[in-house]
């Protein structure tokens, strides 16, 4: 901008002499002042070209500085980008490891429902794992073992149980695929942890609307009344281990959309003008 007032300036004064010029000339018609005119015309111009190229390389080093600040300040953004995602994805992982050992225990804890004071008997039922007491004041016999398949209430208990194992094991494969964040990229990881935990809350999901569905045992009635039956707590209550496993269909969505965020928004490789100065820094 300055450059272009400066040859404005520099055309109107070469106007302004070259019109004196001729006027003095009208006016004396002396060639030896107007030869002088002309020396002052030739020194003002130059003067002024002067002036020009001056400025034009105070512009230019100028415009250099701002590009070279701006360039800094691009990679101090970077640089504070990279370390903050990282941070969310160490927060990520840590969040996920908690999941896994939450889910486990839902799986093995026998506190889905249990009796209340209008409970005739004293129990507490899982998945597959159920105590109930004899008599009052006696100790709790539990029976019930993943293992032994035959030892689970019903069907309904039966799927809840695989399901909730699955689950289990999605978790445990979205840990173990934290040792690929040394081998691939880490927006893949993070979409493979992100279906990984999708795929298990919905198995938590289903397994928490199945479950229900096996309260018409004659066992559950035992303890939860007669009123007891399939969707029907009856005289029980949903203990921790039911509102738990809500919770962890909360957190394990979250988990995902959190995944692939992280995955969509990973920090871009410097451009191609930082690659050229850290191979020119090398040579």
């Amino acid at each position: 901008m300055i450059r272009s007032v400066l040859i404005v300036v520099t055309a109107n004064v070469r106007l302004l002499v070259l019109g004196t010029n001729r006027l003095v000339f009208a006016l004396h018609g002396t060639k030896r002042f107007t030869s002088f005119v002309q020396r002052v015309h030739t020194t003002v111009l130059a003067l002024l070209g002067l002036g020009v190229e001056i400025f034009t390389c105070a512009q230019a080093r100028m415009e250099y500085r701002e590009t070279e600040y701006n360039t800094d300040l691009t990679k101090v953004h970077h640089t504070n980008y990279v370390r903050n995602s990282r941070a969310i994805v160490v927060l990520w992982a840590i969040f996920t490891c908690i999941f896994f050992i939450l889910n486990v225990v839902v799986w093995i804890q026998p506190q889905w429902i249990g009796d209340t004071g209008d409970s005739a008997v004293a129990g507490f039922f899982g998945l597959y794992k159920y105590c109930v007491e004899t008599s009052v004041g006696s100790d709790f016999i539990c029976n019930g073992d993943f293992i032994s398949w035959e030892s689970i209430l019903n069907s309904y208990f039966k799927a809840t149980s695989v399901m909730v194992g699955v689950s289990c094991l999605l978790s445990i494969a979205s840990i173990a695929c934290f040792l690929l964040f040394c081998l691939v990229n880490t927006a893949t990881v993070l979409r493979i942890c992100a279906w990984l935990q999708l795929m298990s809350g919905l198995l938590i999901t289903v397994s928490c609307i199945v479950y229900p569905g096996g309260w018409d045992h004659s066992q559950v009635r035992q303890v939860c009344g007669l009123k007891s039956g399939s969707y029907n707590i009856g005289e029980c209550g949903m203990r921790w281990g039911y509102a738990l496993a809500i919770v962890l269909i909360f957190d394990a969505f979250i988990l995902c959309i959190l995944a692939f965020v992280l995955a969509a928004k990973q920090a871009n490789l410097l451009p191609e003008i930082y690659k050229k100065e850290k191979e020119a820094l090398k040579d």
